[in-house]
């Protein structure tokens, strides 16, 4: 066995490839060479034949005691992923389907305006091809600041990979982000460790990253803990009720 390394020189090894999303950029890598394109198509291969849950791992001879007993691993994890795709219109794609991946994730059920609010406002919309995952990034009015109005992986697939690769996404593509979620959320350790700023009041937490002027970061708290709700279950809560986890 060997590993593939992403920098020869600092012998850093590529922790997960997500097939076949990162397939087509790792083999340009100046790095990979026809003998790592070659482990790299048959593992390609043998996990479309496999099923989903599937996984492979790349790791040197003298790592695998520390790849198979440890939790941080040694290796390359390679697993095949849903492809992300981005729309900038509500238009392509199901809703019905995109309305039922927010409410099993959220557990809780979009006013019926939601939408319509959502066309005029929408950036970007992050999708997954079996709408298992999707992120939805806006326009709003603060300093033309982007904001993330939902971030949803069904639980089906969390574990897979599939969270980290959908950020992934919405990272490369803005330089500078803010969101919010609940304070009992329990993914915010997750949040926390991808943000570069962040303020709670105990019900909410806005995180943001790209922001550097201390002025802009309190205009995005204001405008985060005064958004509407996006769900009817919240309606008795007041107006801070939306959340964009």
């Amino acid at each position: 066995m060997m590993s593939l390394n992403a920098d020869r020189r600092r012998d850093s090894t590529v922790v997960q490839v997500n097939l076949p999303a990162d397939l087509e950029n790792l083999l340009q890598q100046p790095w990979c060479t026809a003998a790592i394109k070659k482990k790299v198509m048959r593992i390609s291969e043998l996990l479309n034949k496999l099923p989903p849950e599937s996984s492979v791992v790349i790791t040197s001879a003298n790592a695998v005691l520390t790849e198979l007993f440890t939790h941080h691993g040694s290796g390359t994890f390679f697993k095949n992923t849903e492809p992300i795709k981005k729309y900038k219109s509500l238009a392509d794609v199901d809703l019905k389907r995109l309305n039922e991946l927010i409410r099993r994730s959220f557990g809780r059920v979009l006013k019926d305006d939601y939408w319509e609010r959502l066309q005029g406002r929408l950036n970007t919309l992050y999708l997954s091809e079996e709408y298992n995952a999707a992120a939805i990034v806006t326009n709003e009015q603060v300093d033309g600041m982007p904001y993330l109005d939902k971030f949803s992986v069904s639980t089906q697939i969390q574990g897979q990979g599939t969270s980290e690769m959908l950020w992934e996404h919405v990272r490369r593509d803005f330089k500078s982000l803010f969101w919010r979620s609940r304070g009992s959320n329990k993914i915010n350790p997750w949040y926390f460790k991808r943000s570069e700023g962040s303020w709670s009041d105990g019900q909410w937490t806005v995180f943001w990253y790209g922001v550097s002027q201390p002025k802009l970061s309190y205009e995005l708290v204001d405008f985060a803990a005064k958004l509407p709700s996006s769900f009817t279950e919240d309606d008795d809560i007041g107006s801070k009720a939306s959340i964009a986890e």
